[in-house]
C-alpha cells in the first residue's frame, strides 16, 4: 500500500512540474505590437479594421463598430512561431488618436516613402 501511494505521489508531483514549466513558454510568446488605424470596411455585416505598424506591415482585426483613421491601437498577439503572419490576435487596446499630419508623418516613416 505504501508503495502506492508513494508511486501516486511522484507522479502527481511529475505532472505538476511539467505543466509548471510549461506555462512560461506559452506566456513568453505573447506580445503587443503598436499600430494605428489606416482604414476600416463593412464586411459581412461586421467592420474589418485595418492597422498600420512602424514596420510597414498592416494588421487586421474585425469589431462591431468602425474605429476612427488615426486611432492608435495597441495589439497583443501569440506567437505560434518564427512567422510572424501566423500570429493570433487576443486583444485590441484603444491608446490615443493621431492628428492628421501626425497620421502622415508615421504612414511616411512606417512605408519607408
Amino acid at each position: 500500500m505504501k508503495k502506492v501511494i508513494v508511486i501516486a505521489t511522484i507522479i502527481t508531483i511529475a505532472i505538476i512540474v511539467s505543466c509548471a514549466c510549461a506555462l512560461p513558454a506559452r506566456a513568453e510568446a505573447i506580445y503587443t505590437l503598436d499600430t494605428v488605424v489606416v482604414g476600416w470596411e463593412l464586411e459581412h455585416g461586421s467592420y474589418k479594421i485595418d492597422c498600420l505598424d512602424e514596420n510597414g506591415d498592416v494588421w487586421e482585426f474585425y469589431d462591431e463598430e468602425p474605429w476612427n483613421i488615426g486611432d492608435m491601437v495597441t495589439l497583443r498577439l501569440f506567437a505560434f512561431d518564427e512567422d510572424y503572419t501566423h500570429d493570433e490576435l487576443l486583444d485590441v487596446e484603444y491608446v490615443g488618436h493621431l492628428e492628421l499630419h501626425e497620421l502622415a508623418y508615421y504612414i511616411l516613416d512606417a512605408t519607408g516613402a
